[in-house]
C-alpha cells in the first residue's frame, strides 16, 4: 500500500478516504487537498449522520495539513446527503 501512497503523492492525487456501512478506510493525505466520501451511517447509502459523527469528521478535517477538503455525501436516501453536507459545513 505504501507504493500506492507514494505514487499518489508524486502526482498530487488525493487518496479517497471513505466511510461505508460502518467501515472507515485508512485516512491518508497524499495531495495538497483531501477527498472524503461519506456513504451513510445506517448501512450502504442509508441514514443520516448525527451531529456527533459530523463533529468528529469536522475535527479530522480541520487537523489535516491541506487548504481544501472535498466531501461527497452519498447517503441520499430521503435527501439525507444535502442535509448532512449543510450540517458539516456549519460545523466547519
Amino acid at each position: 500500500m505504501e507504493q500506492v501512497y507514494r505514487l499518489l503523492e508524486q502526482h498530487n492525487a488525493a487518496f479517497c478516504t471513505f466511510e461505508l456501512a460502518g467501515f472507515t478506510s485508512p485516512v491518508r493525505i497524499t495531495a495538497s487537498f483531501a477527498y472524503v466520501r461519506l456513504h451513510g451511517p445506517g448501512g450502504k447509502y442509508q441514514g443520516s449522520y448525527d451531529r456527533r459523527a459530523l463533529g468528529g469528521w469536522a475535527r479530522k478535517i480541520e487537523s489535516w495539513p491541506v487548504e481544501d477538503t472535498h466531501v461527497y455525501f452519498d447517503n441520499d436516501e430521503r435527501g439525507f446527503a444535502a442535509h448532512d453536507a449543510a450540517e458539516l459545513r456549519q460545523l466547519l
